[in-house]
Order: C-alpha cells, then structure tokens, then sequence
C-alpha cells in the first residue's frame, strides 16, 4: 500500500538502503521472464497428464479383456467416496453442535464423538 511504498522509501524498511541489496537481492532478475513460459508448458503439461489419466482408466473400462477388474474397481472406489462422505458430514455436524472455535461449547458430546470418529477412522484404516 502507501504506507509500505513510503516506508521503503525513506529507508524506514532497510531494503533498498542495504549495501547488500544490488549484490543479494538483484541476482537473476531475468527470471521474472521464465514465468510466461512455465504458465504456459505447465497447462499444457497438467492438460496431458489429465487426459492421459482419464483416457486411460476410460480405455481400461470399456476393454472387454480389463472390464470386470475396473468394474471391481470401480465399485471400490465408489464405497470409499460414499463412506468418505458421510464421514465428513457426520464431522462437520459434531463440530458445529460441539464446538465454537477451538472452545468446546459442550464437553461431553465433544468427547464422544471425538471418540467415535477417531474408532471409525481406525476402522476404515487412515
């Protein structure tokens, strides 16, 4: 803002009056160049991975010979985003009736539940 721009500079915030600063802070200024590149390879990289990632798992699931192994798998990964949900709706419920910030409003319930999450998360593994 202002205050900062003016703070720097009239030496207030010792940057641009320290002795080491051309010699520092200056090193590779060109750099700043590099990022339109990155932005630009970095699309066009993560567009690739993704496309060779979904093009995959759907190429693997309409091939007659790997159908009935994604199917499987497919209904794996289906249960754990269910069981995952209700987890994390079931969280945010014994949160908000619990607790207010990090102050438990009610102290036994937070403690139960806490207990009964913590005895599902052992459960389901992680």
């Amino acid at each position: 803002t202002v205050s900062m721009t003016l703070k720097y500079r009239s030496g207030v915030i010792p940057s641009l009056h320290d002795p080491e600063f051309s010699t520092r802070y200056r090193k590779n200024a060109d750099m700043t160049y590099y990022n339109v590149g990155n932005m630009i390879y970095g699309f066009i990289g993560s567009f690739a991975l993704f496309f060779l990632i979904i093009g995959g798992l759907l190429f693997l699931l309409v091939w007659p010979i790997s159908q009935p192994v994604m199917v499987a798998l497919l209904g794996w990964g289906v249960g754990l985003t269910i069981t995952v949900v209700v987890k994390m709706l079931l969280t945010m419920c014994c949160r908000s009736a619990s607790n207010r910030a990090f102050y438990r409003i009610r102290p036994a319930a937070a403690n139960i539940s806490s207990l009964a999450l913590e005895c599902w998360n052992i459960g389901l593994g992680g």
